[in-house]
């Protein structure tokens, strides 16, 4: 099962997800006080479709059918139960919705809830996300998770962005309609994004090889004040003749190791793309915490393997793809390239 930090996004494949089929998102909580959990679904400018599209206890179901609310329960509770579960059946969305941004709101402070998990499960569970009194603060609603798309592929992201002025402030954030005689609110406040999760701690739960690399990184990147950077990142290996003794020796290898902390704090899905190229480009895929070692010996059959053509130099058609890429990716974050 993959764990999902404050901040992190990821395709729904990259977490064994089919969005081509349904999926369930369960809300378990711990809580004394009284607490709502919203559906909105939400267009390409981030706004509710309208109001028939914010689905919760009083309208358990979007118009059409396939976002449903299909289980709740709103009394407070001393120990852990489901709170609620939403069914989603993202493929037989309409076009025109981009997003779904589920919702926790109260009528007091939300720091006051003890715990609260979301599961995300198609047939068993795929991901969680979980969260403690601590990462509520003061406000009085979150935009705990999303799902959108981008460049037509589903993602999720953990986003745990707090907000002033409880539920009232997100719909009308979102666009929605207020009744008159609802509690009058200020324009509501969006709380500071939290610090991205620490990435020597990253790097100790997924990979422990890489954390001496990772505080050295981590040193660099707070010289800098990058910490917070989001940006793909970019790893393009010269795998023409005058290299081999690199790969042999395993300093290639050394590289990739050295670049992946890189990519794990800048990158939403904690990986780096990578190109080789000798006459000829290949891409060789996404490097992550769960191939890297040794993935010079083992992607693609490995580097004596990879389709480059003649050993010798051509930088210009490995940039020539690496640019390409980008550009039909569509991506609204910088890329670092690291030749």
């Amino acid at each position: 099962m993959n764990y999902l930090t404050v901040g992190q996004r990821a395709p729904l494949s990259n977490l064994t997800i089919d969005d081509t089929a349904p999926i369930t998102l369960k809300f378990t909580r711990q809580s004394p006080i009284e607490m709502d959990i919203s559906c909105f679904t939400l267009d390409a400018a981030g706004k509710l479709i309208n109001d028939d599209y914010m689905v919760f206890y009083n309208q358990p179901t979007s118009p059409c059918g396939q976002i449903k609310l299909t289980h709740y329960e709103s009394q407070p509770t001393a120990n852990k139960g489901i709170q609620a579960e939403f069914e989603v059946n993202l493929s037989k969305l309409s076009a025109n919705i981009d997003s779904l941004f589920f919702v926790l709101s109260a009528d007091t402070p939300l720091n006051q809830i003890q715990s609260l998990e979301i599961g995300i499960w198609q047939q068993s569970q795929k991901a969680q996300a979980a969260y403690q009194a601590a990462d509520f603060a003061q406000q009085q609603a979150s935009m705990l998770m999303q799902l959108y798309r981008k460049s037509g592929v589903w993602r999720v992201s953990n986003v745990a962005q707090g907000f002033n002025g409880g539920l009232t402030a997100i719909v009308q954030h979102f666009g929605g309609d207020v009744e008159e005689g609802s509690p009058q609110v200020l324009e509501p406040t969006a709380a500071p994004v939290q610090a991205k999760p620490s990435l020597e701690k990253v790097m100790l739960d997924k990979a422990p090889k890489l954390v001496n690399l990772a505080k050295k990184a981590t040193i660099s990147l707070e010289k800098r004040q990058l910490q917070q950077l989001t940006a793909k990142v970019a790893l393009v290996l010269d795998a023409s003749g005058s290299m081999n003794r690199q790969y042999k020796k395993g300093r290639v290898q050394e590289v990739v190791n050295r670049i992946l902390p890189l990519a794990v704090n800048f990158d939403d899905d904690q990986a780096l793309d990578c190109w080789a190229f000798a006459r000829d480009p290949q891409y060789l895929g996404e490097i992550g915490l769960s191939n890297y070692d040794g993935f010079i010996n083992n992607a693609h059959g490995g580097w004596r393997k990879w389709a480059l053509g003649p050993r010798i130099n051509n930088e210009a058609e490995v940039m020539k793809a690496v640019t390409e890429f980008y550009q039909k990716d569509g991506l609204d974050v910088p890329v670092y390239v690291l030749f």
